[in-house]
């Protein structure tokens, strides 16, 4: 009984909204953000690629809804661009009354909403947050609001509750997929209004070089076109096998092919302390056998100082995606190392094959085999760099398709 007079009052709420929209003139774009844009460096991305691009197209002013506890420092507000915090809970919950009541009062003379979708609407993540989201979406489009989601991907067969919760959109919500698997699991369920885009993380312009440290420009410019950007993260490495063989593994690889090949080795952390913690245990160990030749972009860089750091290296073996994109972003050379299927689909946009790939399961089990891999693939990087150069125009104008007839 209570959750059916919740949803009366809010449809009613919605269609208050919408009439009171008839007296205004609805103006500005409401951005529902990705959950957590300082502490995951995929997030800012996705941020600052869509208000850039906003920005681009005239499409002001600009409403930023932080949706969960974290604040968005790395956006400055001014006269075209508010960040709003009193709303969180709406896209956490479904069981937030007064919160929703307000979203949508918030509303009322507002012309476009659009949620980044990221990673969250999975239900494998956090239904509540999937819940949550949508639901604030279908709330936006009773209220005459022209809402979207973009750059989201699924990374798994959606589950009923979730095609139940797209399905309530009706087709009347562009639903901007980033990869080609997410678009077919949702096409094959028959939710309508899909369409396949690129990431808009791709949208974020990197920092300028000069605002690089001067010790990661000297480490560049001592080793032109030497430096090979590494990535490690525990979760992913973490499930071939533990810690310390892996990294003692790519150490010593690291060292033959400083003593054998010349190459240097930028470590790059990218999102959670945990993740910067294990590089550094890489960097000791890569210390202790050959002094000199790695560095740790430590402390954790910004999105845009990471896309810049990406495209120094001659090549950058990667476990985050997002560190993958800023590198193909920049047109560099990148081999990733997959989890839940995230790598696949966006490398498909870029025309690369699977060599571009490799499975911590078939990571080569030796130092000298590592070594030789390693060496294998960054020879290939000028041949790699062309592919990606070919495709790169193409893909950026599938990431501007996420804002495909938005009018002011």
């Amino acid at each position: 009984m209570r959750e059916t007079i919740r949803s009366i009052t809010l449809y009613l709420a919605a269609r208050l909204a919408r009439v009171v929209r008839v007296m205004k003139k609805p103006a500005g774009v409401v951005v529902c953000c990705a959950p957590v844009p300082e502490a995951n460096r995929g997030d800012q991305a996705l941020l600052m690629g869509v208000v850039k691009t906003l920005r681009e197209k005239g499409l002001t002013p600009i409403h930023l809804v932080e949706t969960s506890l974290h604040p968005i420092e790395s956006i400055t507000p001014g006269s075209d661009l508010s960040i709003h915090r009193e709303f969180a809970q709406v896209f956490n919950t479904r069981s937030c009354l007064p919160d929703q009541l307000a979203f949508l009062r918030f509303l009322r003379d507002k012309k476009n909403l659009i949620l980044i979708g990221a990673d969250v609407l999975d239900e494998g993540y956090a239904p509540d947050r999937s819940e949550g989201s949508l639901l604030a979406v279908h709330l936006a489009r009773l209220a005459g609001v022209a809402a979207r989601v973009v750059g989201f991907s699924i990374n798994t067969v959606p589950t009923g509750n979730l095609l139940r919760r797209f399905a309530r959109l009706k087709g009347k919500v562009p639903l901007c997929v980033r990869d080609e698997v997410s678009l077919k699991r949702l096409q094959d369920a028959g939710i309508e209004n899909t369409r396949l885009v690129g990431d808009l993380a791709l949208l974020m312009p990197p920092s300028p070089p000069e605002v690089l440290s001067t010790e990661v420009k000297e480490f560049f410019n001592k080793n032109p076109d030497k430096v090979v950007g590494i990535n490690l993260t525990p979760v992913v490495m973490g499930k071939a096998e533990s810690s310390a063989p892996i990294l003692d593994r790519f150490a010593k690889a690291c060292a033959l092919l400083a003593g054998e090949h010349g190459y240097r080795f930028m470590l790059i952390p990218h999102d959670d302390q945990g993740g910067i913690e294990y590089l550094r245990d890489l960097h000791k160990r890569i210390q202790a056998q050959a002094p000199g030749i790695a560095m740790i972009a430590d402390p954790m860089p910004s999105a845009p100082m990471l896309k810049r750091i990406a495209g120094s290296c001659v090549h950058v073996f990667t476990c985050r995606l997002h560190l993958g994109l800023a590198t193909l972003g920049m047109a560099r050379p990148v081999t990733g190392f997959p989890y839940q299927g995230k790598f696949e689909g966006q490398f498909a946009h870029f025309g690369l094959n699977g060599d571009s790939l490799m499975p911590t399961a078939r990571l080569p089990d030796s130092p000298e085999a590592l070594a030789m891999w390693m060496r294998n693939r960054t020879e290939k990087s000028p041949e790699i760099a062309r592919v990606i150069e070919s495709h790169l125009p193409g893909v950026l104008r599938q990431s501007l398709a996420n804002f495909e007839d938005i009018t002011p």
